[in-house]
């Protein structure tokens, strides 16, 4: 069975990618508070989803217009010091899934309902706080990359080089060192999380990060992806 010959993207397509990926970067950041007791310690936190801009040419004095904006949310601990209180950016496999697996289902304050069994109940569908929630050793960064979760690149070309192993990696590590301008965390301690493929991809952002000037504390890998 021969396989389809893919269309190329027209002027239009990329056009309403950008249309698209312009309205998601003009958005406000929304932010909430909560709270969660973890080791006997009761914690305010904020929660703050928004998205972050990748640009052509990436940090340096060529950048361009915006060729993606990635969503982002994070669990930030309320009144710490931000030189002391730890980072973490955390991300799942795939490649293809988006972050709220480790969010809503292992690391993040709250965690969804499911059955004893693993399978989900019926709904209405409800969250609960997560006893056993990392959040009471770092403040919790989730990125969706790009076309998982919110997260959209701005053409074609973009997206092709975006779902390639050093595109997927240069454009994390732009939303990393972005994140940390905005949030003022360039002196907090950063770690980093990945799980499955996440682990890969892990690998290969510490190593651009230290490069680009970041210093990472360390690199967590969640069942590690061992034979691709």
């Amino acid at each position: 069975m021969t396989q389809p010959t893919p269309v190329p993207a027209t002027d239009e397509d990329n056009k309403r990618m950008r249309e698209k990926v312009d309205k998601l970067l003009a958005r406000d950041p929304h932010a909430s508070d909560g709270s969660i007791t973890l080791g006997g310690r009761a914690m305010a936190y904020s929660t703050i989803a928004s998205f972050v801009p990748v640009t052509a040419g990436g940090l340096d004095h060529k950048r361009g217009e915006p060729e993606a904006a990635i969503f982002t949310t994070a669990y930030l601990l309320k009144d710490a010091d931000p030189r002391t209180r730890p980072v973490c950016f955390a991300f799942n496999g795939g490649p293809g899934a988006a972050s709220i697996f480790l969010n809503l289902g292992a690391l993040g304050p709250k965690r969804v309902v499911i059955n004893e069994d693993g399978t989900m109940p019926s709904p209405p569908y409800t969250v609960v706080d997560n006893p056993q929630s990392w959040f009471e050793h770092f403040d919790l960064v989730f990125i969706d990359p790009p076309h998982t979760g919110y997260s959209l690149t701005a053409s074609e070309d973009a997206r092709k080089r975006m779902l390639g192993v050093d595109g997927d990696v240069a454009a994390l590590a732009e939303c990393v060192r972005t994140w940390l301008g905005r949030h003022r965390r360039w002196g907090s301690p950063i770690f980093v999380v990945g799980e499955s493929y996440g682990t890969t991809r892990g690998a290969a952002l510490t190593d651009a990060l230290q490069e680009s000037g970041v210093a990472v504390s360390g690199l967590i890998l969640v069942s590690c992806a061992m034979d691709l």
